[in-house]
């Protein structure tokens, strides 16, 4: 798979000083994911947005069915990232990050 060229970036110097550290270690773990999954380059996947987030739940928004979570209000960043046309958000609470959606571009 080819991601071809990213479009456009989010800029995490955009967010809060006290989110930067945060969110530059969530973007990186997720890039690295995503391009482990899909082997491709890092380079050609594009940070879309990175969202400063407090989880309802350990879940994270991303429940699994038949398993519990903690109860608790959870810190953490949303990451979208894109490869060609198609989206893939992650979620992390500092420590975890998950893979929650995917979204594939028109004609898929």
């Amino acid at each position: 798979m080819r991601c071809g060229q990213p479009r456009g970036t989010a800029m995490i110097g955009e967010l809060e000083p006290r989110h930067r550290a945060g969110a530059a270690r969530a973007v990186r773990r997720a890039m690295a994911d995503l391009a482990r999954r899909l082997k491709v380059n890092r380079q050609g996947i594009a940070l879309r947005k990175v969202v400063p987030t407090v989880w309802p739940d350990a879940s994270l928004g991303c429940p699994e069915p038949d398993r519990v979570y903690a109860q608790a209000l959870t810190p953490g960043y949303a990451v979208l990232l894109s490869c060609g046309d198609d989206e893939y958000e992650y979620r992390t609470d500092g420590g975890r990050i998950l893979f929650c959606v995917a979204s594939k571009g028109p004609g898929r």
